[in-house]
């Protein structure tokens, strides 16, 4: 069962909400570790947005009434910055973020210990993947520039250089041989992981390209963009394979089924459409939420699909149905829902930074 976030997840004291949970303790710990002054100004601005975060919650729950029983399925962290983009890895070991300070975060996430700081990036870092094995860091920037990260150590293994525009998704092939980004001018750019060199762009998109994604053989690639399209290609020879239309606004994100037979894509025209794989037809249409979609994603068994909006909602849908089977009120807008291995929690990245559903 879901409950919702709107009881008192937060108190009054910082001290104790900083120290209360393992991600946030940690961002703040680390930030006191390094004694350089500019850290210690980004120290105190992140108090105050927390302090402000705070009395935004507060008032919210007194005009609601809520009791101050901590809800056992809703766990905010105290970032106190807009989080873009998370990741986890495929075995659930590893959890990625991408903040709003240009710093990448990643942390061990069964222990949810913070491993390593990537810092590299002078654009802001607005998306992130990680390497099947979970080696390796997949970042993106608002310069067009992308990063290989070794998510152990921390150390910059590459930059690779995209087009002068802004990657707003990127993803690692299933055997992790190769990487993609999807670019604020419409182009996905293929790299190999290895040498860096350029495999293929992938040209067709008439507007910004949101998101992109492998299917799970890595044979095909599905990207979603401004042009109301999702187009399927070829990943091998970055050759169009297909066009998917029948959403009526912006396309933001996309993603394959776990068997490889269903994609999903959520759009501004606040549906969230199933596709199928093969022949390219619609499969179903669901509504629900009442604004913009922003993310959607499928349960590792892909019974379940969930999916975020900008009304400040999650919802669980029945894959086999169509039907909405959960909805849970978030504090603020999410841009990103990811399912851990068990799919007994969902990440998700937001205008306050990471919070965490149990299901």
């Amino acid at each position: 069962m879901l409950f919702s976030p709107y009881r008192r997840a937060l108190t009054s004291d910082l001290t104790g909400l900083l120290v209360g949970h393992a991600l946030a303790a940690y961002t703040i710990q680390e930030l006191l570790e390094k004694q350089q002054e500019p850290y210690k100004r980004q120290l105190l601005r992140q108090l105050q947005r927390h302090q402000r975060t705070l009395r935004a919650i507060q008032h919210e729950l007194r005009r609601r009434g809520e009791d101050d029983e901590l809800p056992p399925a809703y766990r905010l962290t105290a970032v106190g910055k807009t989080t873009f983009d998370c990741a986890l890895s495929t075995a659930g070991d590893t959890l990625v973020a991408t903040v709003a300070d240009r710093f990448l975060r990643v942390w061990d996430y069964p222990q949810q210990r913070l491993r390593a700081w990537l810092i590299g990036h002078s654009g802001l870092i607005l998306c992130c993947a990680i390497s099947p094995n979970a080696g390796i860091v997949l970042s993106g920037a608002s310069d067009g520039v992308l990063k290989l990260w070794n998510a152990r150590s921390g150390e910059l293994r590459r930059t690779l250089t995209g087009p002068a525009s802004a990657a707003h998704a990127c993803a690692f092939s299933p055997d992790g041989a190769c990487v993609l980004a999807a670019f604020d001018n419409g182009l996905l750019t293929l790299w190999d992981t290895r040498s860096g060199q350029e495999r293929a762009t992938l040209r067709g998109h008439s507007g910004r390209a949101w998101d992109c994604a492998f299917s799970p053989d890595g044979a095909l690639i599905v990207s979603a963009a401004e042009d109301h399209t999702l187009k399927l290609w070829d990943a091998r020879t970055g050759a169009e394979r297909r066009a998917l239309r029948g959403h009526t606004a912006v396309v933001r994100a996309c993603t394959f089924s776990p068997d490889g037979a269903l994609i999903a894509s959520a759009a501004y025209d606040g549906t969230l459409k199933l596709w199928d794989v093969r022949t390219g037809a619609e499969r179903m249409t669901l509504r629900g939420h009442r604004t913009n979609l922003f993310d959607c994603a499928f349960s590792p068994d892909g019974t379940l699909l969930c999916s975020v909006a900008g009304d400040c909602e999650l919802k669980l849908w029945d894959v086999a149905s169509g039907a909405c089977v959960q909805t849970v009120p978030l504090y603020g807008v999410h841009f990103t829902c990811a399912w851990n291995p068990s799919a007994t929690q969902i990440v998700l990245a937001g205008d306050f930074g990471l919070s965490f559903i149990n299901i």
